[in-house]
């Protein structure tokens, strides 16, 4: 509400976000197309919270197009110990993907790379 403390420590202008609206908005996706068929691009989202919505909801995979964006599922589903797929979809170097790899190893994502290069 205007003129609560929690409101005034805010500086302007503030990203809100209205998780409650979230989970909605999600919610309906869910039950139009189902968590299956799902794969929201996390360069929209950016942010753990969101991202935990996601997966709270049930959404089990992901796209990315950097190791940042890959980087951020692994640490949100590491805290979930739940299997998830991700596909990186950016035209990699060896080294670059060698990399993708490397960072989901060891966790429960799988992980597959878009190429245009053999």
């Amino acid at each position: 509400p205007a003129g609560s403390p929690e409101l005034a420590e805010f500086f302007t202008p503030a990203l809100v976000i209205d998780l409650d609206v979230v989970d909605a908005n999600v919610a309906a996706l869910i039950g139009r197309i189902g968590q299956a068929r799902w794969r929201p691009h996390i360069k929209t989202i950016k942010q753990a919270r969101l991202l935990e919505c996601l997966v709270s909801a049930g959404v089990r995979h992901f796209k990315c197009a950097t190791l940042p964006e890959l980087a951020l599922i692994r640490d949100v589903m590491e805290h979930t110990r739940l299997p998830a797929h991700v596909l990186l979809a950016f035209p990699f170097a060896v080294e670059p993907a060698r990399a993708a790899v490397n960072l989901v190893r060891r966790t429960n994502l799988s992980l597959t790379l878009l190429a245009d290069d053999a």
